[in-house]
C-alpha cells in the first residue's frame, strides 16, 4: 500500500509530499489497526532513502508520520523509534518547515 504513494512522498516539491502523506494516512485509517504498525515500519524505511533532492524521503517520511500521528495511527510503542529519527532530520533539514511537523506529531492528541 505505502509503495502506491512513496512515488509522491519522495517529489521535489513539498506541496506533492504533503498530498502523499495524507493518502498515506487516509488509506492507513481505512485498514485494522493492527496492520498500522507495519505501515509505520514501511514509512520509517523511507528515512534511508533518496528522494527527487537530497532531503525530500526524509522530509516525505516525516510527513507521513506526522500525518499517522494526527490519525492516532502512530502506536506508542514505535516512539523510542521515531523521536530520535525526527530529531536528526530536524537538525539536518532546517527550511522545510519541520518544527511545524514535530508540533503535529507531538502536539497532536496529547
Amino acid at each position: 500500500m505505502v509503495t502506491g504513494f512513496k512515488p509522491s512522498t519522495l517529489h521535489p516539491k513539498p506541496l506533492s509530499r504533503w498530498s502523499g502523506a495524507k493518502g498515506i494516512g487516509r488509506m492507513t485509517g481505512r485498514l485494522p489497526r493492527h496492520f498500522a504498525d507495519e505501515v509505520v515500519a514501511a514509512v520509517l524505511e523511507m528515512f534511508g532513502m533518496q528522494g527527487g533532492d537530497d532531503d525530500s524521503a526524509c522530509h516525505g517520511a516525516c510527513l507521513s508520520l506526522a500525518e499517522l500521528a494526527r490519525r492516532g495511527l502512530l502506536l506508542p510503542s514505535r516512539l523510542p523509534q521515531v523521536v530520535p529519527l525526527i530529531i536528526t532530520v530536524r537538525i539536518k533539514i532546517k527550511g522545510l518547515g519541520l518544527i511545524v511537523i514535530l508540533v503535529r506529531i507531538f502536539g497532536s492528541r496529547v
